[in-house]
């Protein structure tokens, strides 16, 4: 058994070693696709949030340059601007125009004197700007390097999928721009162009408020509405349709060309002569300080410039997009959004769970948008996802694997140590009856010879050795009757079972276990009831009942008190036999042991009490050839008995129903 025990670690070790790298490969594939794949997603709402600023300033691109103007073209019958109320996005403080001299008008309602006011001191921020930085578009400086942990070599997971390419894709700067880039004509009437110049400056009416621009800038200060104040409204034009919905933008409808006039590339300029041709630039932006921004594009109409668009709070805006777009996603949960505003560097909003170092990400994605809004910078940091359903598959797999490989070695190993066992029981049982064979055969020799010797004196002393050589060769036949007898129930030869009362059984092994019970000096108590008939092999249960009570006879006769006794009782579908002695019992650890075949407790291994051991493997056999079943229990554990000392052996046969 070393030596089996030996093979099979080895065994185990040369499966263990190559399962194990197979495993710890498929863990650290499926960390490897977890990672691109929340890498894929960050950029996914990146590009989402991105996509939807686009959609914004391509539909304030189709806004009819006269919606900027003070008051309609028409004041009495004309409705008033979509853009004298309150924006309905957050982060949109208002709309203005600033005209070629300077003046700053809006189209906002006096109602609204906060936002009027900050609108003032942004068209003065910008007019006190030089002419050159009005020009340049403002664009996030290059980002640092990102700190994050690498995901394991390699790290190009997703390149399966996706063009290889460097790790600009997460650490880009701003993108080219994804407007157009030539500018756009749009044709107005003169009076159009004169009510566009109209003017109705700002009344800076609080110039405390006037909100210094430049300060530090955390959304909007409290709103001081005067009263009459319209409600707030939506982006949505009565000519640019779909100006106004709601943020995201991605399900917007296509934005028609305001009030019905073609928008086109520019050309010649051409047209009625009360028809002029305004020119259009794309929107840009300029930072004002305090975290505020100012979209614009330039108006050309008749050599004469105007700027009109809308001021940003940079802050409100990284805010609203957070909410809008990340906070309320699932990947939220194991990462964080950071947003930066030009100039600065460190982060103005933040959202997520993931609250470790940048340095223990796992997962690090930037981005800046598309221009004109280059002023803000994402940045998404995260640890890998919980456990995928791969990996909980694979860790299932592996349990099930090492489950299976483990039983299968521990049932190898103890059907081995059950061969072996078997084979040393087998070599004891060989033995043990050639020891049997050989005492009687032995005892017949030398009686034999001392009769051929006529050492005999009397006649008594001849008979008595005559009585001797019957005697041993009866104890002979009977161990080869037992051992022809086990042979055959082994293989269930000549069994006729009945459907009768046990009774007659026990009468006849009683009968033929009376004289040697007498001669030990054991007292042999037989049932008193009959239970009812119960199918059986008259001969078998005879010859099992007599086994039993030759074993109580062989280990019980050296005991104070010797008795044996037997009953019979009827429990549910079962006719019970019970054997008791007052013996010695059985060590409690080979009560399950000693019906197995050549089986022989440790402790019954004395001279006196030497056997084959089939005797009780004998009656497990003839009892289950009958459909019936066996069982051993010390008495000390019932209270059925008065005994405290021996053992029951109980037989149990099945019992024929009752009409």
């Amino acid at each position: 058994m070393k030596g089996l025990r030996r093979l099979m670690a080895i065994f185990l070790l040369l499966l263990a070693l190559p399962a194990a790298g197979l495993v710890q490969a498929a863990y650290r594939s499926i960390a490897r696709e977890e990672i691109a794949q929340t890498r894929y997603f960050a950029r996914t709402i990146l590009d989402e949030m991105d996509r939807g600023l686009v959609r914004l300033i391509r539909e304030e691109e189709q806004r009819d340059i006269n919606e900027y103007a003070v008051r309609p073209v028409s004041p009495m019958t004309g409705p008033p601007s979509p853009l004298s109320r309150k924006p309905n996005l957050p982060f949109i403080i208002g709309y203005l125009q600033i005209h070629p001299d300077g003046a700053v008008t809006t189209p906002l309602s006096s109602g609204y004197v906060t936002r009027r006011a900050l609108l003032k001191a942004a068209g003065s921020a910008f007019r006190s700007l030089p002419e050159e930085e009005q020009r340049r578009p403002v664009v996030f400086p290059p980002p640092a390097p990102m700190a994050a942990k690498k995901p394991g070599p390699p790290a190009e997971y997703e390149f399966r999928f996706l063009s290889r390419k460097s790790d600009a894709a997460d650490i880009a700067p701003a993108k080219k721009s994804a407007y157009r880039r030539k500018p756009l004509r749009q044709a107005v009437t003169r009076d159009e162009a004169l009510n566009l110049a109209l003017r109705d400056s700002i009344a800076p009416s609080n110039t405390a408020l006037a909100l210094k621009i430049n300060g530090a800038g955390n959304g909007l200060p409290e709103e001081k509405t005067a009263p009459g104040a319209p409600a707030p409204i939506s982006l949505q034009s009565s000519g640019a349709a779909g100006a106004g919905s709601s943020f995201p933008l991605e399900n917007m409808p296509r934005p028609e060309v305001s009030r019905g006039r073609e928008i086109a590339a520019a050309g010649p300029d051409n047209g009625p002569a009360d028809i002029l041709t305004a020119s259009l630039d794309p929107f840009q932006s300029v930072y004002l300080g305090g975290q505020r921004f100012l979209l614009f594009r330039k108006v050309e109409i008749g050599g004469r410039i105007f700027r009109q668009g809308m001021l940003i709070d940079g802050t409100a805006l990284t805010r609203f997009l957070a909410s809008s777009r990340f906070s309320a996603s699932p990947i939220s949960r194991h990462t964080r959004l950071a947003f930066r505003l030009y100039p600065h560097q460190h982060p103005v909003t933040s959202a997520g769970q993931f609250s470790e170092p940048d340095a223990a990400a796992d997962v690090a994605v930037r981005r800046s948008f598309s221009r004109p809004f280059a002023f803000v910078t994402a940045d998404i940091h995260g640890r890998r996802p919980p456990a995928s359903d791969a990996r909980r598959l694979l860790g299932l797999v592996t349990a099930l694997f090492g489950f299976i490989i483990l039983t299968g070695l521990a049932a190898l190993y103890r059907s081995s140590a059950a061969i072996a066992d078997l084979s040393e029981r087998r070599r004891k049982f060989v033995s043990s009856v050639t020891h049997e064979l050989k005492t009687p055969l032995t005892n017949i020799r030398m009686y034999i010879e001392m009769l051929e010797s006529r050492m005999a004196r009397n006649p008594e002393d001849e008979q008595r050795y005559f009585d001797t050589l019957n005697t041993e060769s009866a104890r002979l036949g009977r161990l080869i009757e037992r051992i022809l007898d086990f042979s055959g129930i082994e293989r269930r030869r000549n069994i006729q079972l009945v459907s009768a009362s046990l009774m007659p059984a026990v009468k006849n092994a009683v009968a033929a276990m009376k004289g040697p019970a007498a001669r030990h000096g054991f007292i042999l108590t037989p049932p008193e009831e009959d239970p009812g008939p119960a199918r059986h092999d008259p001969e078998l249960a005879t010859q099992a009942l007599v086994n039993l009570m030759e074993n109580s006879l062989k280990f019980g006769k050296s005991a104070p008190r010797k008795e044996i006794r037997i009953s019979l009782f009827r429990r549910r579908r079962r006719i019970y036999l019970d054997v008791s002695d007052t013996g010695p019992g059985i060590p409690p650890g080979d009560l399950k042991k000693v019906f197995d075949d050549f089986y022989r407790s440790e402790a019954a291994l004395t001279p006196d009490t030497r056997g084959t051991g089939i005797g009780l493997a004998f009656v497990r056999k003839a009892l289950a050839a009958m459909g019936g079943t066996v069982d051993a229990m010390n008495n000390r554990r019932r209270g059925d008995y008065p005994s405290d000392t021996g053992c029951t052996i109980r037989l149990g046969f099945p019992a024929i129903p009752r009409d």
